[in-house]
């Protein structure tokens, strides 16, 4: 279970989030939906335990986010721009984040990247945007992590990737345990994912 409560944060004179709270549930699919400039970034990384909020707090299986590396074991956060080393391809980034996490697949891996014709020895740099974005998103579920955690990657996506990235997340719940949260600017990019949403308001 992921609890937020009254998180609020400010980047100089600019309030991005004002008291949210939210819970997101074990074994099921939460969407965090909101317009650019609602917070949804801010919100994911906080969640994440890569941004500190100003106030408020995030608990995650009964134990706060902030510099827990038990915690940090369990949870893979995907930005909305991934990071990768120019040269590195799929199989190569794998190596890059094994060592966090306790129960890399690498069947598992292979089968996703299979599925979604995902080279997995080109480097990601090379790849179209549609296919690195899946590969991240292949590497974080073969991570075998308790929460996968979304920001905004499905709008850089093509209406057929976005097909395979919502059957690879829902295949994550059904079969691997794992519970996604993912933030959307519009639930209609993924059509075919169904679970609790959370909408997130502009804060003036």
């Amino acid at each position: 279970m992921i609890e937020i409560v009254n998180i609020t944060k400010h980047f100089e004179d600019i309030c991005a989030l004002n008291k949210v709270s939210a819970s997101f549930p074990e074994g099921e699919i939460s969407v965090i939906l909101g317009t650019s400039g609602s917070g949804k970034s801010t919100l994911v990384r906080i969640i994440g335990g890569i941004v500190r909020p100003d106030g408020g707090v995030v608990i995650i299986d009964d134990m706060p986010v902030y510099d827990n590396e038990i915690i940090g074991r369990r949870i893979f956060l995907i930005p909305e721009e991934p990071y990768c080393p120019r040269y590195m391809s799929t199989c190569e980034l794998v190596g890059f984040y094994a060592g966090k996490y306790d129960g890399y697949d690498e069947d598992r891996l292979q089968t996703l990247c299979d599925t979604c014709r995902v080279p997995i020895k080109t480097p990601i740099r090379k790849l179209e945007k549609n296919k690195g974005l899946l590969a991240h998103l292949a590497i974080a579920v073969s991570m075998n992590v308790k929460y996968l955690i979304c920001d905004d990657i499905f709008s850089s996506m093509d209406e057929e990737s976005r097909k395979l990235a919502a059957g690879m997340i829902n295949t994550a719940v059904k079969e691997w345990d794992i519970t996604p949260v993912i933030a959307l600017p519009d639930e209609k990019l993924l059509p075919d994912i169904s679970g609790k949403t959370y909408e997130l308001e502009t804060v003036c």
